[in-house]
């Protein structure tokens, strides 16, 4: 996951990893609720074995947090969602 310290563009202040798929899933909740405000949150995801199942698990999370404009497919040139205005 990758987080941005604002929105105003495209500066990489902190670089996190989640050992795996299941550490990512269990972080996304957490992590965009506490930078819901004040942060551009990238995730990225090696989907090699099963992209879409990858991508569904990943909007599964999402959707259930607020975000309910997350796409049931990615779009090839990156998705891009703006903050719901309240997370769970």
């Amino acid at each position: 996951m990758h987080v941005s310290g604002n929105r105003a563009g495209p500066r990489f202040d902190e670089i996190v990893e989640h050992d795996g798929i299941e550490g990512l899933l269990a972080a996304i909740p957490v992590r965009l609720k506490a930078l819901a405000d004040t942060a551009i949150v990238g995730i990225v995801l090696d989907a090699d074995t099963d992209a879409a199942a990858r991508w569904q698990s990943l909007r599964d999370r999402v959707i259930n947090i607020g975000y309910q404009d997350f796409p049931p497919e990615p779009d090839l040139d990156g998705t891009i969602l703006d903050p719901p205005s309240e997370l769970w």
